[in-house]
């Protein structure tokens, strides 16, 4: 008996900060939300121009990977007949 009341006792005490680093992580979450919500327009364009500069750049590339795929398949349809 009272090894089980040392066990339920041990058991309550280890969990006993985790709730406090809930409460932190809460307002940690929080203060990252308003902060987002206060730039959000600055991030905006910010991501708006790296997506004009590099869209040109990554248009080629799925372009390039098309072709890459069609020919292997082409070069496969080949090889069957």
């Amino acid at each position: 008996m009272r090894l089980i009341l040392i066990c339920i006792c041990s058991v309550f005490f280890i969990h006993c900060g985790e709730f406090e680093v809930l409460d932190y992580n809460k307002q940690v979450r929080k203060s990252a939300d308003s902060l987002y919500r206060i730039e959000r327009s600055q991030y905006q364009k910010i991501s708006d121009s790296i997506c004009d500069l590099k869209f040109d750049e990554f248009r080629q590339l799925a372009i390039d990977t098309l072709k890459q795929s069609t020919l292997e398949e082409i070069e496969k349809l080949i090889k069957e007949q």
